[in-house]
């Protein structure tokens, strides 16, 4: 019981400090204020009991803990067989576009087994279909780290990057997994889908008529910045025209 006790403790230290810090909602603050009181009213926990204190911070024993099992080239048959289950669990929550579920399965699965990019692509494409592309682009990047010939992580970094409108990022991806699986013809869609908005995109309009007054007709909105722009441009064709150097002794 003294174990779970410094932990609580450890818990309830952390959770103060969150509140301490300001970053927390009023609602949230309220929220972890109340779990804090029954955290030390359940374990009978004083305000301050410097013999509960751990040799470090909560903070750090995680750390310590995440870095020792991602250091770890080994999984045991035990851990490979759960974490397949939580997987096939996740696989059947993504069926049943039940998304918030078969993330939780996929994490369940990595926390078994880190270093299997399957189960990084397959919880990037729940992220996808809950529009989350900045984990999704996190969890492909994981993949592929772990496996770089996973050619679905990078389509669905693709996705994702279109999903955040970066398309020329999209194709970059796209081309990598076709590479990777020249006859996918969802990837070639994907592909023509991100190549064909970019075509669509309007090119930047560097049409200006300039006056002799040195204003123009640019799309700029502070008239400042126009005639600024508009008079370093006739200075710069008058050199370029008249051929007189831009900087003396040259």
């Amino acid at each position: 019981m003294s174990d779970i006790r410094q932990l609580v403790y450890a818990m309830v230290r952390v959770l103060k400090g969150e509140v301490t810090d300001g970053k927390l909602s009023k609602d949230d603050t309220e929220s972890v204020e109340i779990a804090v009181q029954c955290l030390e009213s359940a374990y009978g926990l004083e305000a301050s009991e410097p013999s509960l204190d751990l040799d470090c911070s909560l903070q750090a024993i995680l750390q310590h803990y995440i870095t020792n099992q991602e250091t770890q080239d080994t999984v045991s048959p035990e851990n490979k067989a759960a974490a397949e289950e939580f997987k096939d669990k996740g696989n059947m929550s993504m069926d049943s576009q039940n998304f918030k579920d078969a993330i939780i399965n996929y994490t369940k699965a990595i926390f078994l087994d880190r270093k299997n990019a399957i189960y990084y692509c397959n919880r990037a494409a729940a992220f996808n279909n809950l529009s989350d592309f900045g984990n999704a682009i996190k969890d492909c990047e994981m993949a592929v780290k772990y496996d770089p010939l996973h050619h679905k992580a990078y389509a669905r970094m693709g996705l994702a990057y279109a999903g955040k409108n970066q398309h020329r990022q999209a194709i970059k991806h796209y081309k990598k997994a076709l590479e990777l699986q020249p006859d996918k013809e969802s990837y070639k869609a994907y592909l023509q889908q991100s190549q064909d908005v970019l075509s669509r995109s309007p090119p930047l309009d560097l049409n200006f008529n300039i006056s002799s007054d040195g204003t123009s007709s640019s799309p700029f909105a502070f008239p400042n910045v126009e005639n600024m722009f508009a008079r370093n441009f006739n200075t710069l064709v008058a050199r370029m025209f008249s051929n007189i150097p831009s900087r003396r002794g040259t």
